[in-house]
């Protein structure tokens, strides 16, 4: 994805939008859907313009270690 390109969309998107154009005009020229639009809407509502910004979508946390003998359980368990 072209980051650079996506945000000068949403930008374009939401001034179209403020402007007065029709909400069906904006996504015709923009090329995108509404629930598009409205997730790019709803983010820049929360955080202003730093909302048009994507975010990762790497995990917050790393996943859970099982122990030794959990896994051996498991195994255990499915070869029943």
């Amino acid at each position: 994805m072209d980051e650079p390109h996506e945000r000068h969309l949403r930008r374009k998107a939401l001034r179209l939008r403020l402007s007065g154009m029709p909400l069906v005009k904006v996504l015709e020229i923009v090329g995108r859907s509404k629930a598009w639009f409205n997730k790019w809407a709803k983010r820049f509502e929360h955080f202003g313009a730093a909302g048009l910004k994507s975010s990762s979508r790497r995990p917050h946390h790393p996943a859970p270690v099982l122990t030794a003998s959990v896994v051996r359980m498991i195994v255990r368990t499915a070869g029943d």
